[in-house]
């Protein structure tokens, strides 16, 4: 059971790792920019390394109620792993609800800028006549590439 336990915890943390350490999130920006991006770094470390290092344990000192020393050591570690991945799942969910709420204004923003350069390049093609025919020839263009 303990087996199972610690790898699940080790399977979330590196799925949360690869997920927020690869990809561009809002709420990753704003954990850097607070300075807290080596502290979050290291609770996702303490976990990997201390239940790895418990599963080892388990696997190769199968017995463990035997010997005193390395049931103490398995239990301080598992009460330390448990305490640190609640605090490392609470910080993740705050962070999946802060790119929730601001996935909405970004994609207004995104909006926005995408309509004023469209608006810009009818500026520039209604201005400048000789530019008219090449603007209508890319507008095509892109609503062709669009419905493919």
């Amino acid at each position: 059971m303990l087996i199972n336990l610690l790898s699940i915890i080790t399977g979330f943390v590196i799925t949360i790792i690869s997920v927020f350490g690869i990809g561009y999130s809002n709420a990753t920006v704003e954990i850097v920019e607070a300075k807290l991006d080596k502290k979050f770094s290291s609770i996702a470390k303490k976990i990997m390394f201390i239940s790895i290092l418990l599963l080892i344990t388990i696997i190769f000192f199968y017995d463990i109620r035997k010997n005193e020393i390395i049931r103490f050591i398995m239990l301080d570690g598992l009460l330390y792993i448990i305490l640190q991945f609640m605090v490392f799942g609470i910080i993740v969910f705050k962070m999946f609800e802060y790119n929730i709420s601001e996935s909405k204004s970004e994609y207004k923003q995104s909006e926005k800028q995408t309509n004023e350069i469209i608006n810009l390049l009818k500026k520039i093609a209604g201005e400048e006549k000789i530019n008219t025919g090449n603007y209508e020839e890319c507008k095509k263009f892109n609503e062709n590439m669009a419905k493919k």
